[in-house]
C-alpha cells in the first residue's frame, strides 16, 4: 500500500476553520429571543483575525460578519432536546 498516493488535500478541514459553540451561548443565556452579542478570535498573540455579531430570535440566530468588506447575514436555525433532569441542550 502506498501511503500519500493520489492528489493532495486542498479542501479546508474544519480543525483551521472558526468555531461558534452553541453549548457555550445557552450556558451563558444569550440564547434568550431579542439579545445580540459578539464572538471574537485571535491568534497566538492576541491579535483579532475575525469577529461576528449574534443576534438570537425565536428558535434562531443571525451571524453579522463582513467577507473582503461586504456585510453577510446568515440565519441559522435551533432546535432543542430535552436533557434527563428537566433542562434543554440546543442544538445548530
Amino acid at each position: 500500500m502506498r501511503y500519500g498516493a493520489g492528489r493532495p488535500g486542498t479542501k479546508a478541514k474544519t480543525s483551521s476553520l472558526h468555531s461558534i459553540d452553541v453549548r457555550r451561548l445557552h450556558r451563558e443565556d444569550p440564547l434568550l429571543p431579542g439579545l445580540s452579542c459578539g464572538w471574537l478570535w485571535t491568534d497566538d498573540t492576541g491579535k483579532r483575525t475575525s469577529s461576528i455579531t449574534i443576534s438570537t430570535q425565536e428558535r434562531g440566530v443571525t451571524v453579522a460578519y463582513a467577507i473582503g468588506g461586504e456585510p453577510v447575514a446568515q440565519r441559522i436555525a435551533l432546535r432543542t432536546t430535552l436533557c434527563n433532569y428537566g433542562s434543554e441542550r440546543a442544538w445548530f
